[in-house]
């Protein structure tokens, strides 16, 4: 809105990462001690944690293959696992009050790949059974409508790969994605991801979606692509694994090539500022990522792209270089399955670090396949509004105070406003003088 306002964001020592030994929950796994592993998590808006697995109790208590836990490790005694569940592969937070549990669950004589529950564990039984293809993505909007990725080639008769279910399971068929069957089933679906505007990211392989990349396209509502959105078909590959939205738009991806780390911009343009193909070391290919709050990079990494060899996690910066103040200790030991050393992680809102997987132990710390690493949030501003000759600066960080300074010259830093960072997040105001010179603004 002003030309002349320009924000920098600061940067703060890191903390080395160490496990938190006040958060060690224990499974019981259903083929003995020595197996199972965590094949879900997610992490809710109030920061409970729901996981799936292959266990039957959690800290002492009956927990067939689905349990919520407290920030503190806790179970949380106001959710109650549902029954049916066989596996469960992962959950989704849908905008419509629900959570979207994708695995395999038999109920009523019926089984179905995907299930609906409210925030207590309840079952919708007018949901349960419906949709018998295996969902490889989907994102749920406000009004309920479902739309899901898979490797199918007609959905009830509809469009192949990509399809919208209306709130009570039918078809919507005014979602026609330009989507066209090829034999490569194995290889398509991906994920979904809602946008503003009602349009939608998809990313994985879709032949026939649109005139650019196949891997990484943006849908208008009625699913036609957006040819305002094109992907740097030197950036994507073939087929994407996924993605991430940051908040600022730009959206992060991992591909076939197993080559790194890459972030483009909202519009599909490469990002020029980050260090494309990403890694934590030469001969270290990415397995999976999380990306912070803070825009930095989580990464998992193996010497292939398979179960062998030892994993590790480390930190890109954001610009994707490799954050050298990392340190994971001795990382994961004491593997279960030595023929998939399955590890995965989550960042938490305030910065905190799951960690899950095959292991049982994580820098010399035994545990249960889960552990939280205690890391820090970069401050940072992340939304700013000028409103009645004021500036309103929101921004995040680790609890506690901050300072805004103001400078000209990067030189001389004046405070201009002091806030708090209650739940991670805060926000000053200042006023403003047209005409002055340019002014940059810091969090210290």
């Amino acid at each position: 809105m002003l030309s002349w306002l320009a924000l920098v964001a600061c940067v703060l020592t890191v903390r080395c990462a160490e496990v938190d030994r006040s958060f060690l929950p224990e499974f019981k796994w259903r083929h003995g001690p020595h197996d199972g592993a965590m094949v879900a998590l997610g992490v809710q808006e109030d920061g409970k944690i729901l996981l799936g697995g292959d266990f039957t109790e959690c800290n002492g208590r009956p927990a067939a293959g689905m349990v919520r836990l407290k920030k503190n490790g806790e179970i949380d005694e106001a959710f109650n696992t549902p029954a049916g569940i066989q596996r469960v592969e992962d959950f989704t937070f849908g905008e419509d009050g629900f959570i979207y549990v994708r695995g395999i669950f038999a109920f009523n004589g019926k089984t179905s790949r995907l299930d609906r529950i409210s925030y207590e564990g309840v079952r919708d039984e007018n949901f349960h059974g419906q949709g018998t293809h295996q969902p490889s993505g989907f994102s749920v909007d406000r009004a309920g409508r479902l739309t899901l990725a898979g490797g199918f080639e007609r959905y009830s008769g509809m469009t192949a790969y990509l399809a919208r279910l209306l709130p009570g399971g039918e078809v919507d068929p005014s979602f026609q994605p330009h989507t066209r069957a090829t034999p490569i089933l194995s290889l398509c679906g991906g994920g979904v991801y809602l946008l503003p505007e009602g349009k939608l990211l998809v990313a994985g392989l879709f032949p026939e979606i649109g005139p650019y990349s196949h891997s990484l396209q943006r849908l208008l509502p009625d699913g036609a692509p957006d040819l305002s959105f094109a992907a740097d078909p030197a950036v994507t590959g073939g087929i994407l694994f996924g993605a991430h939205v940051q908040r600022n738009g730009q959206i992060v991806f991992t591909d076939h090539r197993w080559d790194g780390v890459k972030r483009v911009n909202a519009n599909g343009s490469a990002d020029k500022g980050f260090k494309q193909g990403a890694t934590a070391g030469k001969g270290l290919k990415v397995l999976n990522y999380a990306v912070g709050p803070d825009y930095r990079i989580y990464i998992v990494s193996g010497p292939d792209a398979g179960g062998d060899g030892e994993k590790r996690i480390d930190r890109l910066n954001r610009d994707g270089t490799v954050d050298g103040s990392f340190n994971q200790g001795a990382g994961p030991s004491a593997w279960v399955n030595t023929n998939d050393r399955m590890m995965r992680a989550r960042v938490e809102k305030d910065g905190g670090l799951l960690v899950y997987g095959t292991f049982r132990a994580f820098d010399g710390v035994s545990c249960s396949g889960l552990v939280r690493l205690k890391t820090d949030l970069l401050k940072m501003i992340v939304a700013t509004e000028v409103v009645n000759g004021k500036l309103r600066v929101a921004a995040m960080g680790n609890d506690g105070a901050f300072e805004l300074e103001e400078s000209q010259d990067f030189t001389r830093w004046d405070v201009v406003a002091r806030g708090e960072f209650v739940g991670n997040e805060g926000e000053v105001e200042i006023s403003l003088v047209e005409g002055r010179a340019a002014r940059f603004y810091r969090l210290r």
